[in-house]
């Protein structure tokens, strides 16, 4: 089971990889895959906090924190939401991917 919810969440994350850059391409603005702890708002730094899931969505504000991660604000485009199951957790070395 723990498996498959792998597997599973593994081809989401590309498939949410491939939307984004699909966005950016297509719409000739910055989009961004980001990890998120609540579902509405980008982690700062992916080391920090576990996240639970990711947001892809249309970079149109463009307001930074911490580091520079980007974050998910009122202007922005959500594309997509992701929710990982309840027993996967996601780490990682950046907290998001942007697209130009």
């Amino acid at each position: 089971r723990a498996n498959a919810a792998s597997l599973a969440a593994s081809q989401a994350l590309l498939g949410a990889l491939h939307q984004a850059r699909s966005q950016a391409l297509l719409l000739s603005v910055p989009a961004v895959l980001c990890l998120s702890a609540d579902g509405r708002r980008c982690l700062s730094d992916a080391r920090r906090l576990e996240a639970r899931g990711w947001l892809v969505f249309v970079d149109r504000v463009r307001r930074r924190v911490g580091g520079g991660a980007p974050q998910f604000d009122a202007g922005d485009e959500l594309v997509r939401r992701y929710s990982a199951a309840a027993p996967l957790r996601l780490h990682g070395t950046r907290a998001a991917v942007t697209y130009w």
